[in-house]
């Protein structure tokens, strides 16, 4: 191996970190690439057969959210306005795109004379549902997805009160409580055969809170965060390797379902923390600030919202009439190029004509509540 390759492989696997906190207006081009490879693992997993591990998009998707909200949570604390603003920004951001899904559900549901939506997905109770049944609500399989929607707005409820009432060092001891807590839920109800494992706020908080706990970090204690963040990473990875080799890469292997939630979102928390170093030979950085992935960050919320339904949807008609036409070795990879078409056209229109709207007015809705200028990051700290 000559001297230059040893010198890229140092340094795409032992970057030197520069880090520094993120103030609230700060562009992180890094981050949207971070969302992006989020939503890439996502749709590979939903609607191909390339990618089994990609159920673990959903994770690093928790871990960005934490680190996000608590990043900015913390620099507002002090403002008045704060659970005001907070919650304003989340509705606006959340709630436009997440009814219209569930209006196009109900529309369809009494077009075909198909179930309603389960009453549980308009309160964002419908993991509470999946895990009191053990069966994902009714039959409307298409927005089986929504669960993450669920935990992410159930743990709003909790952080915004956390950061606001919790000095640091308890809010330290308040993160370990969750990742505890995650740990024995998830556990006992893996054990128990109750989705409640996979679908739960107290069994997946421990990746929200990883996320949290690298933004506490990376504000009061960069230190920590400069010593442990690779040794940390390289070890989860391992680990986690190994139980991905030993009972293959589902998200019921045991090993993963219990610990290994947890090691992933410590591995997604360190390689977030990666990215962040604004050192000029960080590969990693430059990786997560590539163009596409970006683009991907930029639209995941629409991706993630659509691609579900249309692919549970139309798979099958698709497959019905187009079967006389195309091979049929080739058939599951043109459905599957067709209907990623087609989520990709939907959630442009969706982002030009709904979300955008709403991510305007939610500045100006945000500056009312706090009642001084609006501080809402403009790049890829706005989330």
């Amino acid at each position: 191996m000559s001297a230059v390759t040893r010198k890229a492989f140092k340094r795409v696997l032992f970057p030197q970190l520069r880090l520094s906190p993120i103030s609230a207006g700060q562009k992180v081009e890094a981050l949207d690439g971070i969302r992006g490879l989020a939503i890439l693992a996502v749709l590979c997993y939903h609607c191909t057969s390339f990618f089994p591990l990609g159920w673990v998009g959903v994770d690093l998707f928790f871990v960005l959210s934490g680190f996000l909200l608590t990043n900015i949570l913390l620099q507002r604390r002090q403002e008045s306005g704060y659970f005001r603003s907070f919650y304003a920004k989340r509705a606006l951001r959340i709630l436009p795109l997440y009814a219209l899904i569930l209006w196009a559900a109900c529309i369809f549901s009494v077009i075909y004379a198909t179930e309603l939506p389960h009453i549980s997905y308009f309160f964002f109770l419908q993991n509470v549902s999946t895990a009191l049944a053990n069966a994902f609500p009714g039959n409307t399989h298409h927005l089986n997805h929504l669960w993450s929607i669920a935990v992410e707005e159930q743990f709003y409820l909790i952080l915004p009160l956390a950061v606001y009432f919790l000095a640091a060092r308890n809010y330290l001891l308040f993160l370990f409580a969750l990742l505890v807590t995650a740990l024995l839920s998830r556990s006992l109800l893996f054990w128990e055969g109750n989705l409640g494992y996979y679908v739960l706020l107290t069994s997946r908080m421990d990746a929200l809170a990883f996320g949290s706990l690298a933004a506490l970090l990376l504000q009061h204690h960069r230190e920590v965060l400069n010593r442990w963040t690779l040794p940390l990473l390289y070890a989860s990875a391992g680990i986690l390797l190994v139980a991905v080799l030993t009972e293959g890469p589902g998200y019921d292997n045991p090993y993963l379902a219990t610990a290994g939630y947890t090691l992933f979102a410590l591995l997604f928390s360190c390689l977030l923390t990666v990215s962040l170093s604004t050192h000029p030979r960080n590969a990693v950085r430059q990786l997560f600030r590539t163009r596409t992935l970006r683009a991907l960050g930029k639209y995941s919320f629409g991706l993630y919202i659509y691609h579900w339904p249309l692919f549970r949807l139309f798979t099958d008609p698709l497959k019905h009439h187009l079967k006389g036409y195309i091979p049929g070795q080739y058939l599951s990879l043109s459905v599957a190029l067709l209907l990623a078409a087609t989520t990709a056209i939907v959630t442009l229109l969706s982002y030009h004509l709904v979300e955008v709207r709403f991510l305007r007015l939610k500045k100006k809705v945000a500056r009312k509540a706090s009642g001084s200028a609006d501080l809402e990051p403009t790049g890829s700290i706005k989330v």
